[in-house]
């Protein structure tokens, strides 16, 4: 049985019994008493049929499953891991939110179904998608081991879209052009290709570096790396690097938004400045087509990281002090940056 009430705020909540006996209260996010009786009929639904099939499943709101799955997988997960499962899961409970859904009971097959459309709808790109609904879809697994919902996993049997998993890089004389045509737009997203393309450095790095990692006099750059403990080094401060971040000069705080100290590692990570890079590629595509040339169209900031790799294979540089220079655990990794330049073992002779 559950129970609607109405708070002083005028927003309606239903209250029953969960598992333990202990009341639970849920809001409706709504004022109106129609959409309330309906949505309360739906708890009651939901908690009939846990009776029948034997299991009583305490409702859980998005925030209250998240706070359920953090709390086991934090001895086992990394930061950045948790930084993008959460962004997933808070985007769909956003959308959830706008459809009436309120609890992750409520969700069905068909609702995974329609968030896919709309997240391609809203140009996302494939690969994307995929990693946000997959990220979802371990969080309902996870509560679903653990007793905390019971139910039929509403993304369990969903259709992941095809996507291009190819390693994309850009020339180097375009990577450049877009260096420059970033310092127009802005400081930190100037600093952010600054980073990505002379660095080498991933989105999460990018974010977390700061000027007292700068070593001036000794020419290296630390690195706090997001990968593994393997991936924070040192990397060389060449001449490029160093004379780009020259004129923004400090002797301490964040290089990218230096402004944003007491943001955790997450809030930096959701609220990153690569948001204005459409605004720099909006530049290079109309310079490039005043030139009649094809836009680089769009572009991520990872791409940035493979391009410094080829170009530094185009220039001589070996797979091994490539491969030290991305902080990759072994080369096995930047070999594929060979097989995209298409290099051929030749042996002329013993």
């Amino acid at each position: 049985m559950a129970t609607l009430f109405k708070r002083q705020n005028g927003v309606y909540y239903v209250k029953t019994a969960g598992a333990n006996g202990k009341e639970v209260r849920i809001s409706l996010k709504t004022k109106n008493r129609k959409e309330a009786q309906k949505m309360r009929i739906e708890v009651e639904r939901q908690l009939a049929e846990a009776e029948l099939t034997g299991h009583v499943s305490t409702v859980l709101t998005f925030s209250e499953a998240w706070e359920a799955y953090y709390a086991i997988m934090a001895p086992h997960k990394k930061t950045v891991s948790f930084n993008n499962e959460r962004s997933a899961w808070f985007c769909f409970a956003k959308w959830c939110e706008g459809h009436g859904i309120t609890t992750i009971q409520s969700v069905k097959p068909a609702d995974a179904a329609c968030y896919q459309k709309f997240k391609i709808d809203s140009k996302c790109m494939p690969l994307g998608i995929n990693t946000k609904l997959r990220s979802i879809n371990v969080i309902y697994n996870c509560l679903a081991e653990y007793d905390i919902f019971t139910g039929v996993n509403p993304f369990g049997k969903i259709k992941y879209l095809k996507a291009d998993t190819k390693t994309r890089f850009l020339p180097w004389d375009k990577v450049q052009q877009l260096v420059e045509l970033s310092a127009s737009v802005g400081r930190d997203i100037h600093l952010f290709f600054v980073l990505g393309a002379y660095a080498g450095l991933r989105k999460a790095e990018i974010l977390r570096a700061r000027w007292e990692h700068v070593d001036w006099e000794q020419g290296r750059l630390w690195v706090d790396g997001s990968k593994n403990p393997a991936s924070s080094a040192y990397v060389p401060l060449h001449a490029a690097l160093r004379e780009a971040l020259e004129p923004y000069r400090q002797d301490s705080g964040y290089i990218v938004k230096p402004g944003k100290e007491g943001e955790t590692t997450g809030d930096r990570y959701r609220t990153s400045e690569w948001k204005n890079m459409k605004k720099v590629v909006d530049l290079e595509k109309a310079k490039a087509e005043a030139e009649g040339e094809t836009p680089v169209g769009h572009i991520t900031p990872h791409q940035l990281r493979h391009s410094v790799a080829t170009h530094l294979l185009n220039m001589g540089y070996s797979i091994e002090q490539i491969a030290v220079f991305l902080r990759h655990t072994n080369d096995l990794s930047t070999r594929r940056y060979a097989n995209l330049k298409g290099v051929q073992l030749t042996i002329d002779e013993f």
